[in-house]
């Protein structure tokens, strides 16, 4: 919410998560892995570092999706226990 819309975009398009290809499994996989380059200027590059920084909330933000993330791999290791999915996540994938 406190940088402009189209910094966000070129972040979320060029630096974001990628999904790795399906080979035919349920389960969609995301990396970040991977170096990324974002095509702002240094202006925009350092309002949007300034906006961030000046935000009092971003903290408490940061927090509350901290938590919204673990909740959700909780979830997401019950249903795997639930459903006896192990061997599914047993080898590794490779983008």
């Amino acid at each position: 919410m406190a940088i402009e819309p189209e910094l966000h975009d070129e972040l979320s398009r060029n630096c974001g998560d990628k999904e790795y290809e399906s080979t035919g499994e349920a389960v969609g996989l995301l990396t970040l892995d991977y170096d990324c380059t974002i095509n702002a200027s240094a202006d925009e590059m350092a309002e949007g570092v300034r906006a961030l920084r000046n935000d009092p909330e971003i903290l408490k933000a940061l927090k509350l999706r901290n938590a919204q993330v673990d909740g959700r791999i909780t979830d997401l290791v019950s249903t795997v226990e639930i459903f006896s999915m192990n061997e599914m996540f047993s080898e590794e994938v490779a983008p």
